[in-house]
């Protein structure tokens, strides 16, 4: 083990000979390797262990590993080309640096600068007042509720510099502006405030985007339950069998047109003999003489049997006439009443799509209104913002006028699609106020101001 023996006399007051403890550090660099080389900053100073092969120790300092260097008050080099400086400080990991009071560089390569800071992974810095570097080749200001700021940093140029506020700022009113735009309804964004939009849908107001298709989805909603619940169409009432026959051109009453129905009279028969007189208990006689009134006996009626089909209008008719008649009438019946069927339920499917075509234009229409209403709404708010512009571009040159006649100005304004003009005019009163007066224009929109002011 070798000492360097300073040739100084003068004792050192601890840690304030900073520029000679520099130079024995320079000079132990630029010394031949070799084990356990320690220097003694004074008489009677303590001597640093230096056991290591080619390490450093100046002070009340330890290097114990391959070419590691401790230099000051306590401090410990414990891994290969590791360097502890200061008061404190320890450098255990691999080509470590430990700088200033209490640093701890524990990470393979990792670096420790100012007060009480922490590099504890591979490749991390940790720098300032107890910093902790706590990930691999990360740098750390600070620690977990200890954040510090890092103040002057100037603008990044390249994709991997670090952004400042000013950048992030910039780059935020770029974003929101456009986010305003691309909302419309007088949407903007203006130093990080952002201020909602205004849809009118149906002479409501709504603030956001999907608000405003809300009430879009319950109009919608509402016209499809009008539609179903008006339900199906009441059918005309159709004609009677009678009614039918009368336009296909009988003529004649309803009871002419039931006698039509009955077959035509069949020829009469032979003469039968004439029965003997009598007045038996099974005969038959008329009510009267003028033989126009006969009555059969019996509580249940009398039935007649066997007789024949009538041919003439007064003939009896019998129950296979009667039978064919219903049938003849059932069957028109019938007939006539699926003919109504068939053009009722035609008229219905059409007046139905009729209904339901005004119905589907209706709801195109009231699209159509919703757009025009949208489309609208953003030109009156391009106007307006360009007639703000015209105005302000109007004030400026309005003001500060000297001329004792006042002065014109006149400004333009543009936004989106839509231009604006402005024109005012602006003079001095006296030597303390000052009047002004302006208009601005744009399509069918206009706009105008007036205003005094005096010095105190």
């Amino acid at each position: 083990m070798h000492m360097i023996q300073p040739h100084s006399t003068s004792r050192w007051a601890g840690y304030g000979r900073t520029v000679a403890m520099l130079s024995l550090l320079v000079a132990s660099v630029h010394a031949p390797a070799m084990a356990g080389t320690t220097c003694q900053p004074s008489e009677g100073a303590a001597t640093g262990s230096a056991p290591g092969l080619g390490a450093f120790a100046c002070g009340s300092s330890t290097a114990t590993a391959f070419a590691s260097q401790a230099f000051g008050f306590l401090n410990t080099a414990s891994a290969d080309n590791a360097s502890a400086f200061g008061i404190r400080n320890t450098a255990s990991g691999v080509e470590s640096s430990a700088f200033g009071h209490g640093n701890t560089a524990s990470g393979a390569r990792s670096s420790a600068f100012g007060f009480e800071s922490r590099a504890l992974n591979t490749g991390s810095t940790a720098i300032g007042y107890q910093a902790i570097a706590d990930r691999d080749y990360s740098v750390a200001v600070g620690s977990g509720g200890n954040e510090h700021q890092i103040i002057h940093l100037a603008d990044g140029t390249e994709a991997t510099d670090a952004v400042n506020l000013r950048q992030m700022r910039a780059a935020d009113d770029e974003l929101g502006a456009g986010i305003a735009a691309w909302l419309g309804g007088g949407a903007a964004y203006a130093g990080g405030v952002f201020t909602a939009p205004v849809y009118v849908i149906q002479s409501s107001n709504y603030n956001n985007v999907g608000a405003a298709f809300g009430a879009v989805d319950a109009a919608l909603t509402d016209i499809n339950q009008r539609i179903v619940d008006a339900g199906g169409i009441q059918g005309e009432r159709g004609d009677s069998a009678y009614e039918v026959a009368v336009r296909n051109g009988f003529a004649g009453t309803e009871a002419d047109w039931l006698g039509s129905l009955q077959g035509p009279v069949g020829p009469g028969g032979p003469q039968g003999p004439e029965g003997p007189a009598g007045g038996g208990p099974r005969s038959v006689v008329y009510d009267n003489d003028g033989r126009d009134v006969l009555t059969l006996a019996g509580e249940n009626g009398t039935t007649i049997a066997n007789v024949a089909d009538g041919v003439a209008a007064t003939d009896a008719v019998n129950v296979r006439q009667m039978q064919a008649g219903d049938a003849a009438t059932l069957a028109s019946a019938s007939t006539y009443t699926d003919t109504v069927a068939v053009q009722t339920l035609q008229s219905a499917n059409e007046y139905t799509d009729s209904r339901f075509a005004a119905w589907d234009a209706q709801l195109d229409s009231i699209q159509r209104g919703i757009d025009d209403r949208f489309h609208q709404q953003d030109r009156r708010i391009d106007r307006q913002g360009a007639m703000g512009s015209a105005m302000l571009n109007m004030a400026i040159n309005a003001a500060g006028s000297q001329s004792a006649r006042g002065r014109i100005a006149v400004g333009a304004g543009f936004q989106g699609s839509e231009q604006a003009l402005s024109i005012g005019y602006g003079r001095k009163l006296g030597t303390r106020g000052s009047f002004s007066l302006g208009g601005a224009f744009s399509g069918s929109e206009k706009s105008a101001g007036i205003g005094f002011g005096m010095d105190l």
